[in-house]
């Protein structure tokens, strides 16, 4: 494989990086010692999803592997502080004979690794993958489950008093009470027991009062009570037109609905939600939502919401501390994705694809814990190359550094590759 320029951008500062990765598995890289760019993958397409950072400063990465004349399949790796990989070979899930989409990794409470993709079970059907692995890599126990002719995608995984929820989108309408005229995407929470079999009490797996309604991500709050963080197309009481807005639900220990939806985006623009966070009691705690706003031009651009820890869900604006769009355009973009991690100081940093030069590339913001945006044209930071790059994850370190994770294409013949970067707190390549 030939080697090509990759360009870093940020705060005017240009730097023009070569670099030439093997076809074999291992990794490249660029930059200093304490700060990198390192690119993980075999032959074919890999691609950085989500990560997960550990105490020691070590990292779990996750993502997708295409090699060639075989289906994609769930690809894992560790790796040390520096970005060196712990493990001789990567670990693959969900085999070749059908697609496999990663989207969620999390650590357990005992320390296991619990992963959730989104498998094919025929083509034109997908179902839910859900993978327990030891700390190695090893897969422990692992279950697939959707509905037979429909769509089902995983959006989260999340660790409950008895089990997990994985959070997601169907199009099998029909499962849920009370369907709604030309219905086409549903909200689903599949409740799992903690060895993975499905939850023996009753527990309704679906709903959604929109025509189009996408899961995110559900977060316990006590045996009684779930809240599911999501986006749909149904017109909020307080908005004159219908379009794509957050929404936050309640549930009962049924999975049931109850009480009022809240609300979070504006009239004339698409909000679809991608990421929540959980913010640290140092910061106030609540929820922080991070998404995508479209207007009408096509223009996108950051949309956050910070939300209250205990929630009324009364369906007015009670709920949230605030709510705003970014000022920084997006550009037209190919992929639809931002996500954010909290400040150890104060604020959030979030990481989103960006499109201002005919390509996109990595977008690093900051925002401080008002909302207020501090990290905007010109001090906001491009990462990317000249290929389409998107972006996985973003976390902060007990340090203070940043890392991000997500895929870079390279190369003459434009081939995708996980790609971990790690800036200071400001950033930068260099203190």
């Amino acid at each position: 494989m030939k080697s090509r320029a990759i360009v870093i951008y940020g705060w005017g500062l240009l730097i023009l990086m070569s670099l030439l990765l093997p076809s074999c598995d291992t990794s490249g890289s660029e930059g200093q010692s304490a700060y990198f760019i390192k690119y993980y993958g075999l032959e074919g397409n890999q691609e950085g999803v989500d990560m997960i950072v550990n105490d020691d400063g070590t990292f779990y990465l996750f993502g997708n592997s295409k090699l060639p004349g075989k289906n994609q399949q769930l690809y894992l790796l560790k790796a040390d502080a520096n970005g060196m990989m712990l493990w001789d070979e990567p670990k693959f899930f969900g085999g070749d004979v059908y697609a496999n989409y990663a989207r969620d990794i999390e650590k357990t409470s005992d320390g296991k690794l619990v992963m959730v993709a989104t498998s094919e079970r025929a083509v034109g059907d997908n179902d839910v993958l859900l993978i327990i692995a030891d700390q190695e890599g090893n897969e422990l126990n692992s279950v697939k489950r959707g509905y037979a002719g429909t769509n089902e995608d995983a959006s989260t995984v999340t660790q409950i008093s008895d089990g997990f929820i994985v959070t997601g989108s169907t199009t099998n309408v029909a499962v849920k009470p009370n369907p709604v005229a030309n219905d086409q995407l549903d909200i689903f929470t599949f409740r799992y027991n903690t060895d993975l079999t499905t939850y023996a009490q009753v527990w309704n797996d679906a709903f959604g009062a929109g025509i189009h309604d996408a899961g995110v991500k559900t977060v316990q709050v006590n045996a009684n009570l779930f809240y599911v963080f999501s986006y749909t197309d149904l017109k909020p009481p307080l908005q004159t037109t219908a379009n794509y807005n957050f929404a936050v639900y309640p549930l009962n220990n049924f999975g049931v609905p109850v009480g009022a939806t809240s609300y979070a985006g504006t009239s004339s623009v698409n909000e679809r939600l991608t990421s929540v966070l959980t913010v640290p009691a140092s910061l106030g705690g609540g929820f922080f939502l991070t998404g995508i706003a479209t207007e009408v031009s096509g223009e996108n651009r950051v949309y956050i919401a910070k939300m209250n820890k205990d929630l009324t869900l009364s369906g007015t604006d009670a709920d949230f501390v605030y709510q705003k769009s970014f000022s920084s355009s997006l550009g037209a973009l190919a992929t639809l994705h931002a996500t954010s991690a909290a400040a150890v100081t104060s604020g959030f940093f979030v990481l989103s694809n960006e499109n201002s030069s005919g390509n996109q590339n990595f977008c690093l913001s900051k925002s401080t814990n008002e909302g207020e945006e501090i990290w905007k044209d010109p001090s906001r930071f491009i990462f990317g190359g000249a290929g389409a790059d998107k972006i996985g994850a973003v976390a902060e370190l007990p340090d203070g550094k940043i890392v991000m994770l997500g895929t870079f294409s390279i190369g003459d013949d434009a081939q995708e590759k996980m790609a971990l970067i790690k800036v200071n707190k400001d950033g930068k390549f260099s203190d």
